[in-house]
């Protein structure tokens, strides 16, 4: 047994100790070793550590064993720097195992916790076998791993981790890492490599986990843990990053949780990363933040969730498929991004909300799928100074005119300018994506809002082509309805060439029976069907002496010349808008 001066400050120096060690009694304000040498197993059990215990330079030939204790002293006053921890190892070399434990009973009903008021600091080149903590608590500090190596195994379960929680900084984790019900503040990793197979499991923590800087060699897998973010920030996974989102309402589960908030940027995936509910059923988080820059590289997988506040995608995508799939959002953002690599949205729809919102503003989608997408149930859509015309898409619902851009005042020549250009990009997207159909449903939306925007930006210096739209309008709704195209065609027909031959026969209207007495005529259809070969009665119009030999004026001779070529024009302009209509049923 080591030896203390009860109730002094104690240092130990340059001390081997060739026998297991067992601690039962310590000073109150706590205790440093320095240059010490430890043959056998060091053991703490059931003792209070009162300020702590600091660990300089030290080495450990087997084990350290801190066993049901308790720390309830405030800064260890031994030492001239206090480290904030109640057990620090500072530049030591731990050969086996650091063991701390709580004690638990067979059942596992009732646990005596080992506590530690502060919390436990490993740092400066500290080389330990393995770190084991169970069913354990830090309160005000935490858990530090800062600037050491853990050769085979962190394994961390049952315990509460509070204060800044779990933070490994610029360390090497050459076995693997285990955390299973852990509770607490937050876990953080921060340039660090780790070695093995990296796993979090049913914890919970008020705050976040966060990756930041490093490496791992091995599948990193983080199930049912609840927290508020996800932070994955220029990490380096080289095999899959996999996050499972576990339902609370199941009755078989006995974990469960997710990240509410998902935050990605500059970060390489060799194989890829996966967000997705574990089950059929969506997972409820709140948002998905993704940042992409030139170093972001490798698969990323979103899959069977409810985001009930906000996706977000924005910067250069250069190398990174990423693919959202079975997700209802209410807001999705597309902010200044350039995607130079892939883009895909499978069964995407909105949340039911009246603030629901789809919007692109400063991006180049490029090569961007859209599939089995419900666009038109979003209640905003915002689509400005982007280019859409790469996209490709199956089975898409698409928006109505009257739900985009609401953002703009619709009495300003911008706002249908703004309409005109989605529409006109996604024209030829559907034209690439050889949908004829679309594409002329496209263009005629893209027509509509031309016409809007010539009259918003001045309709008399516009007359010409807002005569052109309206008559495209009116006569197959700018190239959709044949059937409209012929009943169109058929009118002017009969009009033009009724008032060409009132005017080359007189003007009288003679009425038997309430029939108009020009449509009761075998000889003015016999007339009227042949009216409609555009050649017939071109080459008799100067020698027809009735119409300018006749007691009419020159003037109402002029008007039926004009009423027979109107005619013979409106007929062929028809013929157009038919052909025209059937575009979108041919090749």
């Amino acid at each position: 047994m080591i030896n203390f001066t009860r109730g002094n400050n104690t240092i130990i120096e340059d001390q081997t100790y060739n026998n297991t060690e067992t601690v039962i009694e310590f000073p109150t304000n706590g205790a440093v070793f320095k240059h010490c040498i430890f043959k056998e197993n060091l053991i703490f059990k059931n003792v209070n550590l009162n300020s702590g215990l600091y660990f300089e330079d030290c080495s450990f030939e087997k084990n350290v064993f801190i066993s049901n204790c308790k720390s309830e002293g405030g800064q260890n006053i031994v030492i001239q720097r206090d480290s904030g921890a109640t057990i620090t190892f500072d530049k030591c070399t731990i050969k086996n195992q650091l063991f701390i434990s709580g004690v638990v009973n067979d059942a596992q009903t009732h646990c005596s916790p080992t506590v530690f008021q502060r919390g436990l600091l490993i740092k400066d080149n500290t080389e330990i076998n393995e770190l084991i903590f169970n069913y354990s608590e830090t309160k005000n500090v935490g858990i530090t791993i800062n600037k050491s190596i853990i050769k085979q195994k962190i394994d961390l379960n049952h315990s509460q981790i509070n204060g800044a929680g779990l933070h490994i900084w610029d360390s090497n984790i050459q076995g693997y890492f285990r955390a299973m019900d852990i509770s607490g503040s937050s876990f953080a990793f921060i340039k660090s490599n780790f070695e093995k197979s990296f796993q979090i499991w049913g914890n919970k923590f008020l705050q976040g986990v966060t990756f930041n800087y490093g490496v791992y060699n091995e599948d990193v897998e983080i199930y049912a843990t609840e927290c508020k973010t996800l932070t994955i920030y220029d990490g380096d996974f080289r095999k899959h990053m996999r996050i499972r989102c576990i339902d609370s309402t199941r009755e078989d589960n006995h974990v469960n949780g997710c990240a509410k908030e998902v935050y990605i940027k500059n970060s390489k995936f060799g194989d890829k990363l996966s967000v997705t509910s574990n089950y059929e059923t969506k997972y409820d988080l709140d948002k998905i933040i993704i940042r992409s820059t030139k170093e972001q590289k490798g698969d990323i997988v979103f899959e069977k969730l409810n985001i009930h506040e906000e996706l977000s995608i924005e910067g250069s995508n250069y190398d990174s498929n990423i693919s959202f799939r079975d997700i209802s959002c209410k807001k999705i953002k597309i902010d200044n991004l350039t995607n130079l690599a892939t883009l895909v949205f499978w069964k995407l729809s909105d949340i039911e909300d009246n603030n629901s919102l789809f919007e692109i503003k400063g991006s180049d989608l490029g090569n961007t799928t859209f599939l089995n997408c419900r666009f038109k149930d979003f209640k905003n859509i915002i689509i400005e100074d982007s280019i859409l015309s790469q996209i490709k898409y199956s089975r898409v619902e698409w928006f109505k005119s009257n739900q985009i851009n609401k953002n703009i005042n619709r009495k300003n020549s911008e706002y249908w300018n703004s309409i005109r250009e989605v529409f006109r990009q996604l024209k030829y997207s559907a034209e690439n994506n050889m949908n004829r159909p679309e594409a002329l449903y496209f263009k005629a939306s893209e027509m509509k809002a031309y016409n809007n925007y010539l009259l918003k930006d001045g309709w008399f210096k516009n007359i010409g082509d807002i005569i052109i739209l309206k008559l495209n309008l009116w006569s197959n709704t700018h190239g959709l309805n044949w059937g409209k195209a012929i009943a169109f065609t058929l009118i002017l027909w009969i009009v033009f060439f009724s008032l060409y031959v009132m005017i080359r026969d007189g003007y009288s209207f003679q009425f038997y029976d309430n029939n108009i007495f020009l449509l009761s005529q075998k000889t003015f259809w016999k007339e009227a069907i042949s009216f409609l070969w555009l050649p017939e009665g071109l080459e008799s119009l100067t020698g027809n002496d009735r119409l300018f030999t006749s007691d009419l004026s020159w003037k109402m001779s002029t008007l039926g010349v004009s009423f027979f070529l109107l005619g013979k024009i409106a007929i062929a302009y028809g013929i157009f808008q038919i052909i025209s209509a059937f575009r979108k049923y041919v090749k």
